[in-house]
């Protein structure tokens, strides 16, 4: 018995002490997109959504609060972004072929810089351009 509380003594600090830091990079950022557009290989519409992800994680939840919709987006996190103001925190996305695609989500609070992974969609549409066929990129402002 005394055994068992000190195991569970033990887990539950070894608990706290792995989420408070989790937490303490987590990060939301709020947006308003005017476009359909693909996270990953999913198509979420227009509207405004949230964004959640602990920086130390490869994952970040999109949730629309126009709609019921939501996803997970791989995201990871690739590097420091110089020169960018604390507080500036954008979503960039490929514009090819008609489509929309996330690319990167820049937090402005840590000035760091998530790549989302280019879909088989993006690929199979970059593929079957021309040399001279639109391709963009859009920037989206977001709000912490």
């Amino acid at each position: 018995m005394k055994k068992s509380l000190v195991l569970l003594a033990v887990l539950a600090l070894t608990a706290v002490v792995v989420v408070v830091p989790a937490s303490a990079q987590s990060a939301t950022l709020k947006a308003n997109i005017p476009f359909e557009f693909y996270a990953g290989s999913r198509l979420m519409p227009a509207g405004d959504y949230t964004l959640d992800g602990s920086w130390s994680s490869s994952v970040v939840l999109l949730r629309g609060a126009d709609s019921n919709a939501a996803g997970y987006v791989s995201a990871r996190a690739s590097q420091t972004a110089p020169g960018v103001l604390r507080d500036e925190a954008k979503l960039i996305f490929n514009h090819v072929g008609g489509q929309y695609f996330l690319r990167q989500i820049v937090d402005g609070n840590r000035s760091t810089i998530r790549d989302v992974p280019m879909s088989s969609t993006e690929r199979e549409l970059e593929r079957s351009l021309t040399a001279t066929s639109a391709r963009e990129t859009v920037v989206i402002m977001a709000r912490l």
